[in-house]
């Protein structure tokens, strides 16, 4: 199993999922939406399920299908000989059929408009759930556009990924530490990070390889002050 940050919010994930009922996982850039779809993937194939992952790219946005066309759906890349390629949908239609499966759409802010057309009919006629994440974007800022579960059912689900807790950095930190480390270290990587899982590993990575943070006998990780280093 996939180390996680966010044990209660996979835990219901995966319940949902279970169940047929689709999950809109909604967070800031950095709150860890990609590495818990990740850990979702994990525990759904242990589960049974047939996994399907589809990710959006800002550079893709605007080339119809092209997200499916990199999931390896349809036309393969850099092929031009159209009269053997598949179509996307169909080919990913096929590949829903017949089995239990999920559909896994990381960034689907930055899906193409088709993509994103083809996956709500799949849901729509095969009741496949979906697992999205999104990036919760400001009030005052404009999403590349609207890709969320209520969209497309209204029987889903939404997981808003805020801060960590100070336990749960706590738990992230001592394993990407790979060891104990003293309360002064935990405390001020929680109040730097602000609990944004992707500040603190680059925090925590940053302190270690500067030589910041280092093994004190006894107790584990401690901070050094780099103003008494020679």
């Amino acid at each position: 199993m996939v180390f996680h940050a966010r044990p209660e919010e996979l835990k219901a994930c995966k319940s949902a999922i279970l169940k047929n009922i689709s999950v809109d996982v909604v967070g800031r850039v950095g709150s860890g939406r990609s590495k818990l779809l990740k850990a979702i993937a994990v525990e759904l194939l242990d589960a049974g399920r047939k996994v399907i992952t589809i990710s959006g790219y800002p550079a893709t946005s605007h080339m119809p299908l092209r997200a499916l066309e990199l999931a390896g759906f349809g036309t393969a890349l850099g092929q031009s000989d159209t009269a053997t390629s598949n179509d996307p949908a169909s080919a990913l239609i096929a590949s829903v059929s017949g089995y239990p499966s999920v559909l896994i759409v990381d960034d689907a802010h930055f899906l193409d408009d088709d993509s994103w057309t083809v996956l709500a009919s799949i849901h729509a006629e095969t009741k496949t759930p979906l697992v999205i994440s999104r990036a919760n974007f400001a009030a005052d800022t404009a999403s590349p556009s609207e890709r969320s579960i209520p969209s497309i059912t209204p029987s889903g689900i939404m997981l808003k990924l805020g801060p960590l807790t100070f336990e749960a950095t706590t738990a992230l930190l001592l394993h990407r530490l790979g060891g104990p480390a003293e309360l002064d270290v935990l405390s001020n990587i929680y109040r730097l990070s602000g609990g944004i899982p992707s500040l603190v590993t680059a925090i925590a990575d940053a302190a270690t390889m500067s030589g910041r943070l280092t093994p004190e006998m006894g107790s584990g990780l401690c901070l050094v002050n780099s103003g008494t280093k020679n």
